[in-house]
């Protein structure tokens, strides 16, 4: 029976070929196409099956269409499915070498100007629409990516164009779970140059026309385990004259900075801690301490000299001004210290003018 309807196709199909006028109907008696096939109601059939089954190194097509009638007009074919509008397959069996591909689309042109797309897929009407979805398997791509833009700068380029998805728009989010015991990374950049010009690993920039906030990037580190250490942002240079991180315009911290260690002694009390040198064309030290002008109040208690003297025989030091084994030990506060020696130096001022007094009685008399 199968004979007989192969037979009976290719009659019609050979019938259609001579005769240019005529359409070809397959199960349907008013074909509106060259060659039309319609599927019974009731039967699975699949509607044209094409197999080769030449044995040798032949790229054979199974099915090849054609469709040029000018430059920038024809389709070669035009799939609609319920499920899938096309699906591929590549079963390559067990050979081992390259350009196997599942779906392989090419664009060329005679000329550099226009768009060539490859492929252009779309999805809409849905309420998560994805216009493409990679299962298992990774991604290469050869050339650049753009997102939102057509733009050639960059290997990969994002305009978010002021889309919002979600309460929280981003332009790149990366989430980067891991409970292993190797190190990961949420995103690792490496930079090497051997010109003149500047290289960076990551440049970022936030611009605001809105109300609401916009960061150039944003990172969050939680380090829920017992062992590894969380890093918001971890930047590295192996030459002199690389920077770790460089920043122009204002700078934010709610926690505290650390330089040269990352311990804390102090339990948090301090907002920069340093282990090292500070240079500094400038200190500006704005404490909310009464600044000693108590000093020349007509109730502040002087100590008298004598006292000053005994004190300082008794001690080792002046008085208020901790001694050198607490300093080597703890050292020093620089606006807790200033006051204490302005005090001393408005002290030191009030002795003169005592001096003064007693020298200016003694030449009277």
């Amino acid at each position: 029976m199968k004979n007989w309807i192969t037979i009976i196709f290719f009659f019609t199909l050979i019938s259609g070929i001579f005769s240019q006028t005529k359409r070809v109907g397959i199960g349907t008696t008013n074909p509106t196409k060259l060659l039309h096939i319609e599927g019974d109601v009731n039967s699975t059939d699949n509607l044209l099956y094409s197999r080769v089954n030449r044995v040798g190194n032949s790229d054979i097509r199974a099915i090849e269409a054609h469709s040029i009638s000018n430059p920038g007009y024809g389709i070669g074919g035009h799939f609609t499915g319920g499920y899938r509008g096309v699906y591929a397959l590549n079963d390559a069996g067990d050979y081992n070498g390259g350009g196997n591909y599942g779906l392989y689309a090419q664009a060329i042109g005679t000329t550099a100007t226009g768009t060539r797309t490859a492929l252009f897929a779309e999805a809409t009407g849905g309420l998560i629409n994805l216009a493409a979805k990679f299962g298992s398997g990774d991604v290469e791509v050869s050339n650049g990516v753009r997102i939102g833009s057509t733009s050639q700068n960059g290997r990969l380029y994002i305009n978010n164009n002021n889309k919002a998805f979600g309460s929280t728009s981003s332009a790149i989010r990366v989430i980067n779970n891991h409970n292993g015991s190797e190190a990961t990374y949420g995103m690792y950049t490496t930079v090497e140059t051997s010109s003149s010009a500047d290289s960076y690993g990551i440049r970022a920039q936030g611009n605001v026309t809105g109300t609401g906030d916009s960061y150039g990037v944003r990172a969050l580190a939680y380090a829920n385990g017992t062992g590894g250490v969380a890093y918001g942002l971890h930047t590295q240079v192996t030459d002199a004259q690389g920077w770790s991180l460089y920043s122009l315009g204002k700078n934010y911290m709610s926690g505290d900075l650390r330089i040269g260690t990352t311990t804390d002694p102090y339990a948090g009390e301090y907002k920069v801690i340093v282990d090292g040198k500070i240079l500094s064309e400038e200190v500006r030290i704005q404490n909310s301490s009464a600044w000693p002008d108590y000093v020349f109040q007509e109730n502040y208690n002087l100590m008298p000299l004598d006292q000053l003297a005994q004190s300082i025989e008794d001690n080792g030091h002046l008085p208020n001004i901790p001694p050198a084994k607490v300093v080597e030990s703890e050292g020093i506060q620089v606006g807790d210290m200033q006051i204490r020696m302005m005090e001393k130096i408005e002290e030191l001022t009030l002795y003169i003018l005592q001096l003064e007094k007693r020298i200016a009685e003694i030449e009277k008399r």
